[in-house]
């Protein structure tokens, strides 16, 4: 390489230097050339970042190493909220946060941005695009309605389209004239009933009332108004089909008709004398009250027998004797094996135990009833067909000798058990097996 001056030299970009290249420098105070690499060049020459005066505020902010960036961060290209559409959640707002504006008919509003006149009502314009102030008694829309609506018990004037309705609080009357023509409202306080009259021209003329409703008035004086004229006998008298007050038909009767043998007549009964329910007296088909024939009764004298009025009654401690016979039929409705013997059933029974047996056998007065008082003197047959089943007794109610049980319990053969009760406990005997 022939010898050159440094201005001579051809210049070099820094970006296409190695760091091992060499760059020469020259030292101007001595005269002397050096050299030097790229590498030690550029380590020997730095900065902070306050002294670059236009790095901006993020300059100082590290990114996130993965993730998306925090507050201190620096938001990277793949930060998933880069691409997150945000879509505003739904949300409402109070009356008194719209502070300024008018709020449009659309969205509840007036579409007004002012307050009315004392006394004006707010109605749609007669153009029927927009809401406007109007006074109450122009007629516009529903506006003439506002002092009925305020008082509906007072008349007071009022206008239906260009003509004006006169109103009468003294007489409870209004008039709704055109021309010639009036109509007259009254109400009548009295009755409380609306009435009204038209006229045309200087004649007042009926008009026939088309498909119409009323609603019937409630009060007393309401309901009689709707009623025929009364004339002062109508507590005996009652409002017929025809709306007319009448006495009803077949409302007067007399007292029924005995027979006398062709036959009697409906009717009332007729009232019993003086002392006739203490003689026993009953109405008879012939229409007086007598005592039924057959109720005088004699007792017999010598069987114990008596009578006092109309009841008998039997003294038990008479002796009488039987000259009938007097039975008493065998009981043979209980179930196979049977346990209790109930003594107001019946005196005389059939028992039948199969080889499954009977134990703790004793006897009642009744279903409920243990105590055996008013059995007291009762006695008896029970007749026994055993199948070869154990019998044993309730020994606080019954007593019988040991041979009863020998002889019945565990043997085959019908066998004749005889018993009496004394009012607390049932004596047994039996009979040799019959068969």
């Amino acid at each position: 390489m022939a010898d050159k001056k440094i201005s001579e030299l051809a210049p070099l970009s820094s970006e296409s230097l190695d760091v091992a290249d060499v760059v020469p420098i020259v030292d101007v105070s001595e005269g002397v050339t050096h050299k030097i690499t790229k590498q030690d060049l550029l380590s020997g020459h730095q900065h902070t970042l306050s002294d670059i005066t236009d790095s901006g505020t993020a300059a100082a902010l590290d990114v996130p190493s993965s993730g998306d960036a925090s507050t201190s961060e620096v938001v990277k290209g793949n930060d998933t909220r880069l691409t997150d559409a945000r879509t505003p959640h739904s949300h409402n707002h109070n009356a008194a946060d719209i502070n300024a504006g008018v709020l449009g008919i659309t969205y509840g509003g007036t579409g007004l941005s002012s307050l009315g006149g004392a006394g004006q009502v707010l109605k749609v314009n007669s153009s029927g695009t927009a809401l406007e102030y109007a006074s109450d008694n122009t007629g516009g829309g529903d506006g003439g309605e506002g002092s009925g609506e305020a008082n509906q018990n007072a008349w007071s004037n009022f206008t239906v389209g260009s003509d004006t309705v006169s109103a009468s609080t003294t007489t409870d009357t209004a008039t709704f004239s055109t021309g010639t023509t009036a109509l007259t409202i009254s109400a009548d306080t009295s009755t409380d009933t609306i009435q009204w009259g038209l006229s045309i021209g200087t004649t007042t003329n009926t008009i026939a009332a088309g498909d119409h409703t009323h609603t019937l008035s409630t009060s007393a004086a309401g309901l009689a108004a709707q009623l025929p004229t009364q004339d002062g006998t109508q507590t005996t008298k009652f409002l017929d089909g025809s709306n007319n007050w009448s006495v009803p038909p077949d409302t007067t009767y007399s007292a029924f008709t005995g027979d006398s043998g062709s036959g009697g007549a409906a009717g009332l009964v007729p009232a019993p004398g003086s002392g006739d329910a203490a003689d026993g007296k009953y109405l008879d088909a012939d229409g007086t009250f007598t005592v039924p024939p057959g109720t005088t009764y004699t007792a017999a004298t010598d069987a114990g027998l008596t009578l006092s009025t109309t009841a008998f009654s039997l003294n038990l401690a008479e002796k009488n004797a039987w000259t009938g016979p007097q039975r008493s039929a065998f009981y043979t409705s209980y179930a196979d094996d049977t346990t209790t013997f109930y003594m107001n059933t019946a005196q005389n029974w059939t028992w039948t135990v199969t080889s499954s047996g009977a134990s703790g056998v004793t006897f009642e007065l009744e279903s409920g009833t243990t105590a055996l008082t008013n059995a007291n003197g009762q006695s008896g047959y029970i007749l026994l067909t055993n199948s070869g089943g154990t019998i044993t007794l309730n020994d606080t109610v019954t007593d019988a000798h040991a041979d009863v049980l020998n002889a019945i319990s565990s043997a085959s053969g019908t066998f004749l058990i005889n018993y009496i009760c004394d009012g607390s406990k049932v004596y047994l005997t039996n009979s040799k097996a019959l068969t």
